[in-house]
């Protein structure tokens, strides 16, 4: 997939980021802070806000002759938007606000934030100003972390404090609210905090080091096994596709596991949670139950499924006593996103999930790529393989994970067909010169 620039362009200043770029970025990493709307402004989330100021520039940007090119994957993501929005309607699930915003934070934005890739991060600079965003949201996103597992409630305000109890230490949830998205946001961002660190210099070096670090911390505090899996496998995803960084990514990774092993070894109330969570067994029977409730959907719905959303309300007449697996709560969703799309979207949208898997992040780790894409290809590769690592133990219904996944796939599968129109890169992954010289180019 790739963009076109309108020969108007060539008055656009390379070094600048572009508007669409800005709110891009902002919708991206406000995003985390969309389920805690006690925090919004005049009571909407403030990613919303960024959300509709990125679509306007990206308006404006197609008003001035830029053009999205639309490839099979492209197709695929609008056929499944197509059919996750029949569902809904025939479910009666559209107009009810889980089924709406589950629609536009799960399907509809990422398949745009896919097709629009190139054209809203284009240059260096807007690619540039994109990770600097997320390396630095992510530092914010630890510290809230850290304070909600250490139970410090007077650094935090009244919205964040939830459910956190003073002096114990408990599971961080982050700016989400809830710990398995925040888990992935911040695992998933791993790669894009590596090239920060190895691409920089001065005040964004140290940046990128307090967020790579800060991110790690966080997801040790997140306490939830699926999470740490998933920040092993995008540190290890990141190294094996950037040759150059393998050295300085293991060697920062040593000391960080060390370190967590260290704090849970001589802090007996982390050591305690830690343990508990290592050893839990309950949430497995529940998610055992459910997910087998799941597949009993799809059996009896083969076609359709259960509707859009429809999984919670349905799935008491689903759930059957196993052999193996006491019942214990049930009345949760599937905790994994394969049976969770499968149960409510019949085969037609597990087909069309997987598929656009298969083409999209799937592709990223398995096709060779030009010198130019390493960067974006590496970023991609680290945050699906985060990204598995957590869906198939949840249903993966978080907006920022969904968003970045599909944006980092987009950046990273344009390089091939990279050109330059009037000293604009119309890529959205041409690695820059300025990254060459070991310095990201301003984000103005």
């Amino acid at each position: 997939m790739s963009a076109e620039a309108s020969p108007d362009s060539d008055a656009t200043d390379p070094t600048r980021a572009s508007w669409a770029a800005r709110f891009g970025a902002a919708a991206l990493v406000l995003s985390i802070f969309n389920g805690t709307a006690d925090g919004a402004f005049l009571g909407i989330p403030i990613g919303r806000i960024a959300l509709v100021a990125f679509v306007v520039a990206l308006a404006m940007e197609l008003v001035r002759g830029r053009r999205v090119q639309v490839t099979i994957l492209g197709l695929v993501l609008l056929a499944q938007a197509a059919w996750v929005a029949i569902s809904a309607a025939a479910s009666g699930t559209l107009t009810e606000s889980l089924g709406f915003f589950g629609f536009v934070d799960e399907i509809l934005m990422p398949a745009i934030m896919f097709l629009v890739a190139p054209v809203a991060f284009s240059s260096p600079a807007d690619r540039a100003l994109l990770i600097k965003a997320i390396t630095v949201a992510m530092i914010g996103v630890s510290l809230i972390t850290v304070a909600q597992s250490l139970g410090l409630t007077a650094l935090l305000p009244g919205y964040l404090s939830t459910g956190v109890q003073s002096g114990i230490v408990q599971r961080g949830t982050g700016p989400s609210l809830q710990v398995a998205a925040n888990g992935a946001t911040l695992a998933m961002s791993a790669g894009v905090a590596i090239v920060l660190l190895r691409n920089s210099v001065g005040r964004w070096r140290i940046a990128a080091w307090l967020g790579l670090i800060g991110l790690s911390v966080g997801c040790f505090l997140t306490l939830t096994r699926s999470v740490w899996l998933a920040w092993i496998a995008a540190i290890i995803t990141f190294a094996i596709f950037d040759a150059r960084a393998r050295k300085a990514v293991l060697a920062a990774a040593v000391p960080l596991v060390a370190a967590a092993l260290a704090a849970a070894a001589f802090i007996p109330a982390l050591g305690s949670a830690v343990d508990e969570r290592l050893t839990t067994v309950r949430s497995l029977y529940d998610r055992t139950n459910t997910n087998a409730a799941a597949v009993k959907m799809l059996e009896e719905n083969a076609v359709t499924g259960v509707g859009w959303r429809r999984f919670l309300p349905e799935v008491d007449n689903y759930v059957r006593q196993l052999d193996l697996a006491p019942l214990t709560s049930v009345h949760i969703p599937a905790h994994n996103v394969l049976l969770a799309r499968g149960a409510e979207l019949g085969l037609v949208g597990l087909a069309l999930f997987v598929a656009a898997l298969l083409l999209g992040p799937v592709r990223v780790l398995v096709l060779s790529a030009p010198t130019g894409d390493r960067q974006w290809r590496a970023i991609a590769a680290a945050a699906f393989a985060a990204w598995f690592c957590v869906a198939m133990s949840t249903p993966m219904g978080y907006t920022f994970p969904n968003y970045f996944l599909w944006l980092s796939t987009g950046l990273a599968l344009t390089a091939a067909r990279s050109t330059s129109i009037g000293g604009r890169s119309t890529s959205g992954t041409a690695l820059p010169t300025a990254f060459q010289r070991r310095r990201l180019p301003s984000a103005g």
